[in-house]
């Protein structure tokens, strides 16, 4: 196999044809994430690994800011869920991976301002691959920014049979809300859909007390995703008022379980977040998905662990763990430290 060339891709058709090739990816690494994050103002970059004249490999790189004090900026450079590469060539990736790093690295050397690149491969977890990184120069990263552990959902099999895999009281409460008549789904992805998700998100952020997105970032999120027709608001109401809401992201083969939000108590008749995942999934379905990715859930049984409610309610519904690659940090100046120790406290804090 020939060495390989490094090229900065501008063209979209070009990009998505290697996002269907590849196994190992969620929508982060998709073209419409790059509208979306240069939406939010971001700088965003996709270079992607040639074999001859063949896209084998790629990555969505995101300048991201770190601290800013008097005349001094820093930033790292963010590779969310990346890199992809194309399933034919898997066996090669460490090659490709070096090849790939060694180019951003020496971007990022002629930049003094990058503190760091954090990379955030969407690669089953193994000991072979986090030798690659380690040789690499990469240490593992204080903290994830996009999940390292969710929970998947096979939903090739009819509906029947993905019922009979759940929990009984996840099934149960299911079908408990599809009998209740004051109880409905509604799908969409405008302004007012939005709002009423906005409504239960900003109850959930006070009562959780996690860090939220902005106003901004969802906004943008459901701008540029939904003109691709890639993401649906699922909001439940109880006699017209909205109880929960869901964000559902979908890129080609996989459905994901991006943001969500309820009432504190929610009626005992009108289970509403259980209707929402059930309608979502059944949605995934029609538009020819196999898998729903719930998303992040807790890495240990820790009773105090932040997201323990949370995947105790995803795991109900049937379906497998998956573990990611640790997030990996290679560091490229001074001011990578300091925010280490300041990460470290941080999902200390958030007790994740």
């Amino acid at each position: 196999m020939s060495d390989f060339e490094i090229i900065e891709i501008s063209d979209k058709d070009q990009w998505q044809e290697l996002n269907r090739r590849v196994e190992n990816k969620t929508f982060l690494q998709s073209w419409t994430s790059k509208e979306w994050r240069m939406a939010l103002g971001q700088k965003v970059k996709l270079f992607g690994v040639f074999d001859r004249q063949k896209l084998i490999a790629g990555a969505l790189i995101a300048e991201m800011p770190l601290f800013k004090w008097r005349n001094q900026k820093a930033n790292f450079w963010l590779l969310p869920h990346g890199p992809i590469i194309d399933q034919e060539y898997w066996n090669h990736r460490a090659k490709i991976l070096s090849t790939l790093i060694d180019h951003i690295r020496l971007m990022a050397q002629q930049d003094q301002r990058v503190a760091f690149i954090r990379v955030q491969p969407a690669w089953p977890d193994n000991s072979e691959d986090r030798q690659v990184f380690k040789k690499l120069s990469f240490r593992e990263a204080p903290i994830f920014i996009v999940p390292e552990v969710t929970w998947c959902l096979d939903i090739r099999p009819n509906e029947e049979e993905i019922l009979r895999g759940m929990r009984k009281t996840t099934r149960y409460l299911i079908r408990k809300g599809l009998s209740n008549s004051d109880l409905e789904v509604r799908m969409g992805s405008d302004k007012d859909d939005l709002a009423d998700f906005l409504t239960l998100y900003r109850q959930t952020v006070g009562r959780h007390q996690f860090q939220a997105f902005s106003l901004n970032y969802l906004e943008k999120e459901l701008e540029c995703l939904s003109s691709e027709d890639e993401i649906t608001i699922f909001n439940a109401y109880y006699q017209k008022k909205p109880i929960a809401s869901a964000m559902i992201i979908f890129h080609q083969k996989g459905a994901y379980y991006h943001q969500g939000a309820s009432e504190g108590q929610q009626p005992k008749d009108a289970p509403g977040s259980y209707l929402i995942q059930w309608e979502a999934i059944r949605e995934a379905k029609k538009r020819g998905c196999s898998v729903y990715n719930f998303w992040g859930i807790a890495h240990n049984d820790n009773h105090r662990h932040a997201y323990r409610g949370l995947s105790l309610f995803k795991k109900g519904f049937g379906g497998y763990r998956l573990d990611y690659l640790p997030t990996q940090d290679l560091v490229t100046g001074w001011q990578y430290w300091p925010n280490y120790l300041i990460e470290k406290c941080r999902r200390w804090k958030r007790k994740v």
